[in-house]
């Protein structure tokens, strides 16, 4: 089971497509090992903890004013969710199924206004990153 925070990615700017895009904050989830800290425990603890980021990112994630682009370097399917904050309702859900862009878009510009929370998970289930994002 994926359970403890691995790394946070700090936040960045880029242009691509011509239009300015971030770099989105997402908790890696990592699974089964004991040594590591949980989510249940502090995560500013686990922050601190973790400040040099791996030089392989599994996920990354990018938002402009009118897209996500999601970068995955997984080599198995990976589910992606993305819920209102506020309802905890679904407005996008797709299954990423690799290849060799490892790249995929997610068009945000018929999304209401607030925040969004983001979950990846595995073909079992289990979540393997997570991030929130704020729609203007």
């Amino acid at each position: 089971m994926y359970s403890s925070v691995e790394t946070y990615y700090t936040l960045r700017m880029d242009k691509i497509y011509g239009d300015e895009i971030t770099e989105v904050e997402l908790m890696i989830l990592t699974g089964g090992n004991p040594d590591k800290p949980t989510l249940a425990k502090s995560a500013m603890s686990t922050m601190s903890l973790r400040t040099i980021a791996p030089v392989v990112k599994p996920i990354s994630l990018y938002q402009s004013s009118s897209y996500l682009k999601v970068n995955i370097i997984l080599d198995e399917k990976v589910n992606i969710k993305v819920l209102n904050a506020t309802t905890d309702l679904p407005v996008y859900m797709r299954q990423y199924i690799p290849d060799t862009s490892g790249e995929m878009l997610i068009n945000t510009s018929r999304w209401s206004g607030g925040y969004y929370n983001i979950i990846f998970t595995n073909a079992s289930g289990e979540a393997i990153a997570q991030g929130t994002i704020y729609i203007d």
